[in-house]
């Protein structure tokens, strides 16, 4: 079928908000992918091979085909997600080098400009890339290349823009008559609640 930006950016949203299901903050990722930030969740699934069979699982029971990789750092988690074997991990920082050291460049969220220069001089891989001298790099490349490189590692903090939903959710509960005590107020649970939309529900 012939791609449709729209419909599919529509479709990664209602993905986003059903992975909330296992970490607070999802966003999307260029056309066809998510972030998944598992930052302080991964003990209740035990280790990070557990949640990515989780999602796994849920992504098949969608009838979607995932590629899914867990990494320190956002760019390295997209890099292995996309050119390496579904299911890699990286536990540390320290193992991001050797983890993407023969991913192809194009893994990285480099300008097309970029690449084609990396290309006209060899660099064809990560491992390439990153034995260049950083004095140069910008200068040859551009600031940018220095800046994903270093995303990469960690030593540059990366942002996400999260996937939130915009149903307002309410609360209420009448009492039979006015009171002045506070304990009366805390003990009373909800009577009715306005749940998200279809769209926006999460399972």
């Amino acid at each position: 079928e012939q791609f449709d930006p729209s419909a599919t950016r529509r479709a990664l949203r209602r993905l986003a908000l059903r992975m909330h299901a296992f970490v607070p903050t999802v966003a999307i990722d260029q056309r066809d992918g998510l972030l998944l930030d598992a930052s302080g969740c991964v003990h209740l699934y035990s280790t990070l091979e557990q949640l990515l069979a989780r999602v796994m699982r849920k992504m098949t029971r969608f009838g979607i085909s995932a590629r899914i990789a867990a990494a320190p750092t956002f760019t390295a988690a997209c890099a292995l997600a996309r050119c390496r074997s579904s299911g890699s991990v990286v536990k540390d920082v320290n193992g991001i080098a050797q983890a993407t050291q023969q991913l192809p460049v194009t893994a990285l969220r480099l300008q097309d400009g970029v690449l084609h220069a990396l290309h006209e001089v060899g660099v064809e891989t990560i491992g390439q890339l990153r034995a260049l001298p950083r004095a140069s790099l910008a200068d040859r490349f551009g600031s940018h290349a220095l800046r994903v490189l270093d995303q990469l590692s960690g030593r540059v903090p990366e942002s996400i823009t999260p996937v939130v939903s915009c149903s307002v959710i309410e609360a209420s509960h009448e009492l039979a008559g006015p009171t002045t005590r506070l304990d009366a107020v805390q003990a009373v649970s909800y009577t009715h609640l306005t749940l998200p939309t279809k769209e926006d529900s999460v399972d």
